[in-house]
């Protein structure tokens, strides 16, 4: 990984849950970048470790399995262009226009 740590730990969620968590800092795996996550994980004695895995990329959700990992959550993702987006306009909620009628007879007042 060009000497960067294969995994950041994650201080936060450790303070949290009271364990050692840390995070992947790739969505693709390789037999050489799964390795060096694992031993990086030992090294540091993570107890979780979160990989949010592109699940196209059929080697990684292979090489995920083969080594442990196993899905607990699926994230999406949702994007829109919002420069073309149409804003709906709703009627006001006060002074509504019409004609009233009286509850009691069911004739117009006046």
């Amino acid at each position: 990984m060009h000497g960067e740590n294969p995994c950041r730990y994650l201080e936060w969620d450790s303070e949290f849950f009271g364990r050692r968590i840390a995070s992947a800092r790739v969505s693709r795996l390789t037999a050489d970048t799964v390795e060096e996550i694992l031993a990086w994980s030992r090294t540091n004695r993570i107890e979780c470790l979160y990989f949010l895995a592109d699940s196209d990329h059929s080697e990684t959700v292979r090489l995920a399995e083969d080594h442990g990992f196993r899905q607990v959550d699926i994230r999406m993702t949702l994007a829109c262009d919002v420069s073309h987006a149409v804003r709906k306009r709703t009627a006001p909620r006060s002074g509504r226009r019409g004609r009233r009628t009286s509850q009691r007879s069911g004739r117009s007042p006046g």
